[in-house]
């Protein structure tokens, strides 16, 4: 997910920074900075082979919370 995208989500939750300040794209890309964690590229998720909850309800033909029961059982 973008950076802006993270920050707008943050904000809407409610989970402020470490100093009390609401989320920028700026802030985000600090944090992921400093934490050393890599930055998003669109398709990165094709190339693992992943697939998200959503996407593998359809290919299975179940609804998502079939899919979460799967995985909490280890079907999936």
């Amino acid at each position: 997910m973008p950076d802006r995208q993270i920050a707008r989500l943050l904000n809407r939750v409610g989970k402020p920074t470490g100093q009390g300040n609401g989320w920028t794209e700026a802030r985000v890309r600090s944090f992921r900075n400093h934490s050393d964690i890599a930055v998003y590229r669109k398709g990165e998720w094709a190339e693992r082979g992943d697939v998200t909850l959503v996407a593998a309800a359809e290919i299975i033909g179940v609804a998502n919370m079939t899919v979460l029961r799967m995985i909490r059982r280890g079907d999936i």
